[in-house]
């Protein structure tokens, strides 16, 4: 997340409802239309933005702790939510 602008790279995005999309994952850069941080609990930090792509609205929630590792949610309009986590470079 740089500028309000995000690069997303996840190699698979769950369960998709629309068929004319495949399941290739995303990766691409985009403009974030909504963008807020705050303090969780233990010295937490929760990311939230929002962005469109293609017809399709995209919600992320991020928790990132202070030893750097992440949980990353995601939802979208077409696909089932899917999380992860790993570490911020």
């Amino acid at each position: 997340i740089k500028d309000h602008s995000a690069a997303i790279y996840l190699p698979y995005m769950g369960q998709i409802y629309q068929p004319q999309y495949s399941n290739n994952g995303l990766d691409f850069e985009c403009s974030i239309d909504e963008y807020f941080v705050k303090d969780g609990k233990n010295g937490k930090k929760e990311v939230t933005f929002t962005f469109q792509k293609d017809f399709v609205d995209y919600l992320f929630r991020i928790e990132i702790c202070p030893n750097g590792k992440a949980y990353v949610k995601m939802q979208s309009s077409n696909a089932q939510g899917i999380s992860y986590e790993g570490y911020i470079e």
